[in-house]
């Protein structure tokens, strides 16, 4: 308790909990942003198209999805054509990296501000907002990539989504419910 006549403002117990509770949430999309990576995002389904039918696309490459030794599969001549592709892919690999940076940054920052270590809020508000925009792309990148024709085709048409599309958008939530939260503690 602060003293009659002291400036000093006393934390309430239930924004130091609620700081807690926030990181977690923060270490929940954290851990769905790393198993998000490197599962697949789309596979292709459909015979129509110009690779195998059994082919799996995520952030860090393309595999074959059948058998229990997928081999990495890399066709040249279809990424020389279709090189708005293999962009895309990797700007969401580079992004997924970002936030798992601003996931870390986002579970330190709550957790000092539980521990009184920050005076105010501020900084966790703009490092969290840092990672709803962060964990945002990766998944927006492959839905782009799934529903725009991109190279003569949509991967709606050829694929369906696979279970890493999901976990990004998971992390994507928990990012969005870190930062609800941080606004109300």
């Amino acid at each position: 308790m602060a003293k009659e006549g002291s400036k000093t403002k006393e934390v309430p117990a239930c924004r130091m909990a609620l700081c807690v509770v926030i990181a977690v949430v923060e270490f929940i999309g954290l851990f769905f942003m790393c198993i998000g990576s490197p599962y697949d995002q789309v596979k292709i389904t459909s015979d129509s198209w110009v690779v195998p039918k059994d082919l799996c696309y995520s952030v860090w490459g393309t595999k074959r999805c059948s058998g229990s030794h997928p081999l990495a599969w890399h066709d040249a001549a279809f990424y020389a054509r279709c090189g708005v592709f293999e962009a895309t892919l990797k700007s969401a690999a580079a992004f997924s990296i970002i936030s798992l940076f601003a996931f870390v940054m986002g579970m330190t920052v709550s957790l000092l501000l539980a521990c009184k270590c920050l005076a105010t809020k501020i900084p966790a508000v703009l490092i969290l907002l840092f990672g709803v925009i962060t964990s945002s792309v990766p998944f927006a990148a492959i839905a782009g990539l799934y529903n725009n024709s991109q190279c003569n085709a949509r991967f709606r048409d050829i694929g369906e989504y696979q279970p890493g599309f999901a976990f990004f958008v998971i992390s994507w939530c928990m990012a969005i419910i870190s930062f609800i939260l941080i606004c109300f503690a």
